[in-house]
């Protein structure tokens, strides 16, 4: 069973992921599967990543949900406590949830950019926690042309070091 000491893992290989291959300091701040490890999902109703185990651990990894329809879902959904992203680019074209959906709390983003390229109404990341402890996002920056930002449902997340601004065409 996953515990804070047996936890699942995902990673890039050590000089495969875009935080450390050759040209990181020339690398553009945005999902480019040409530049590291990548998981990326074009399809309807579907997620690039969907959690189903709690004490799971994404490390330096690009993840993209790249279908532009009105159905396109989240690049990242999970449902299970103690999830951390750390170090990760995460992108997508959701028009209603947020790139980033974790439904519920006790999970972690550090260190990580996430953004919609969506207009109109679209969420950067939607951080529930139902009856758990809160989510915590640290050192992080999305960005969204609608600037509608980190939607805290069923309580207020905690934001240390974020940012989250408006770009008219996010590069």
């Amino acid at each position: 069973n996953p515990s804070a000491t047996a936890y699942v893992y995902l990673r890039s290989r050590p000089g495969k992921g875009f935080w450390d291959r050759a040209g990181v300091r020339t690398n553009p701040l945005r999902f480019d599967a040409s530049k590291g490890a990548s998981i990326t999902c074009t399809g309807i109703y579907a997620y690039a990543i969907y959690v189903t185990q709690p004490y799971t651990r994404f490390y330096g990894l690009q993840i993209a949900q790249t279908d532009g329809t009105t159905n396109a879902q989240s690049a990242v959904y999970s449902a299970q406590q103690y999830t951390t992203f750390d170090s990760c680019i995460i992108e997508g074209n959701t028009p209603t949830a947020g790139v980033l959906e974790l439904a519920t709390g006790n999970c972690s983003v550090t260190r990580s950019l996430v953004i919609n390229r969506k207009s109109g109404a679209a969420k950067i990341a939607v951080l529930n926690s139902g009856s758990s402890a809160y989510s915590t996002v640290f050192a992080c920056t999305g960005a969204s042309p609608a600037a509608v930002g980190v939607d805290g449902l069923y309580g207020a997340p905690t934001l240390r070091n974020v940012h989250v601004g408006h770009a008219t065409a996010p590069v």
